[in-house]
Formats: C-alpha cells, structure tokens, sequence
C-alpha cells in the first residue's frame, strides 16, 4: 500500500517536473530576448546565443528527470521495484550534475550554480531509494 502512495506521489511530481521542463524550453527565445534587451541597458554584456543553449540544457535535464520520477511512479504505483532503483539513478544524476559542471569549469550562468542543501536533500533522496529497493526488492515484486 505504501509503495502505491509513494508512486503516486512520484506520479504527480514527475508530471510537474516534465511540465515545467517543456514550459522553460518553449519560452527560451521571449526570455532571452527580455534578456538581451536588459543586459546591454545595465552595462552587462549577454550572448543570447550561448544563453540559450545552456538554457536548453537544463530545461531538457529538468524534463528528462521528471520524466524518469514519473516512470518510477508508474512502476511504485504497479508494485514493481525498479521503480526504486530509478528514482534512486534519476535523483543522483540530479545531485552530481551540477557539480560535476562545476568541476569541468563549464558555469556560465546564475542558474546553473549548485546549491549544497539541494544536493543534500536530492542526494538523500537517492539514497533512501537505493536503501528502500535493496530491503524491499523480493517483497513488491520486479
């Protein structure tokens, strides 16, 4: 009962992680038109170009994650324990990502700068899955 609450929980947070990602990619270009036309006017030069690119980045990130949460949903909500163990793979990938952008010296923008307690709590979070699909594997099925 418990894994179904939980995948429906996951199932509607994925929905809203993969709307919010298609939402950030659909309005790239009207942000960073807003964007190129206040950069200059504060003194701060901005390439719309790269901005956008790095923009798209994310939000494709943003969206293949909640599509993974949501997946995992799916397979908690039919008792299938791979739902887990992607939640657990989908959260770490979410934890490490940015740093490891940080690491490669590849921040460029505000938005992409990792912030320490949601790497924490999302690592957490993959962790406790891993946890949960290691004691729980045999009694929820595969």
């Amino acid at each position: 009962m418990v894994s179904r609450i939980v995948g429906a929980l996951l199932l509607v947070v994925g929905l809203f992680m993969a709307g919010a990602g298609i939402y950030a990619l659909s309005v790239t270009h009207s942000i960073a038109a807003q964007l190129s036309v206040g950069g200059p006017a504060q003194g701060i030069a901005f390439d719309a170009i790269a901005w956008s690119t790095r923009w798209q980045l994310w939000s494709t990130t943003f969206l293949s994650i909640g599509v993974a949460v949501f997946i995992a949903g799916l397979a908690l909500v039919r008792r299938r324990a791979w739902g887990l163990l992607l939640l657990a793979t989908a959260s770490g990938y979410a934890a490490l990502f940015p740093w490891v952008l940080v690491r490669l010296g590849s921040v460029q923008y505000g938005f992409e700068v990792p912030s320490v307690r949601e790497s924490i709590i999302i690592g957490s979070a993959a962790l406790l899955s891993l946890l949960a699909f290691i004691r729980l594997r045999g009694s929820i099925g595969t």
